[in-house]
């Protein structure tokens, strides 16, 4: 459970990074 809690929150940093450079753009 907790290893699966890290992927999802590794995964929501990625999609957060990607949209936080297009809004900065």
């Amino acid at each position: 459970m907790i290893e699966y809690k890290i992927r999802q929150g590794r995964k929501q940093l990625e999609q957060l990074k990607m949209p936080s450079v297009v809004d900065i753009s």
